[in-house]
């Protein structure tokens, strides 16, 4: 009878354990940094995850992974996310700084112009320069030749600046020059207003 009643218990305690629940979460690894700099505008190249289960094994083509939005900058998240048959979930996530590449303009600088161009007076002022947060190498020009409010927009193209025309003010605003130089921070840009040839120069603040 003894023996009996061991087996008994030898048998429950057995299915016991067998039947003890799954908790251990998978386990999400990712290929490459988990912070990545990375172009606006341009196709996210996923450089590759990975997903085990202790009990599942490779569960990688379950992973679910967060959408990235590449058209506007800042800093997102991807998430990689996966659950095993127990419903335990596992995840990682990878930070992607989205960033215009016009931005080494991006600043204050010290400027000075003459229009009209020779003859008029030497002015100083200043530019804020804003790289666009949705369109790569675009940029925008705050306070164009004294102009407060201008926002001329620009573009930063093979290391030189370059313009559409357009109005400042009800004028119309064509530029006939630029360069750029000492490292990016030295621009000179030869222009006209309603035809009158003006220049200005700018110097990035430190």
């Amino acid at each position: 009878m003894k023996k009996i009643i061991l087996s008994i218990l030898v048998v429950s305690l057995l299915g016991i354990f067998s039947c003890a629940k799954d908790e251990t979460a998978p386990t999400v690894m990712l290929k490459g940094e988990s912070t990545m700099d990375h172009v606006l505008n341009s196709e996210f190249i996923e450089p590759g995850f990975a997903a085990f289960d202790d009990k599942d094994g490779d569960i990688t083509a379950n992973v679910s992974v967060s959408s990235l939005d590449v058209d506007n900058t800042g800093e997102k998240i991807i998430t990689y996310s996966v659950t095993d048959t127990e419903g335990n979930e596992g995840s990682d996530s990878r930070k992607i700084i989205v960033f215009n590449q016009a931005n080494i303009l991006d600043g204050f600088w010290s400027g000075e112009y003459i229009f009209p161009y020779p003859s008029g007076t030497k002015v100083e002022y200043y530019e804020e320069i804003v790289s666009s947060e949705t369109v790569n190498m675009e940029l925008s020009f705050n306070n164009m030749g004294g102009n407060s409010d201008s926002h001329i927009i620009g573009k930063l193209k093979s290391n030189n600046l370059t313009f559409a025309d357009q109005t400042i003010n009800g004028k119309s605003f064509s530029v006939t020059s630029t360069s750029l130089k000492n490292n990016n921070t030295l621009i000179t840009i030869e222009y006209t207003i309603d035809g009158q040839a003006g220049i200005l120069v700018l110097v990035k603040n430190n």
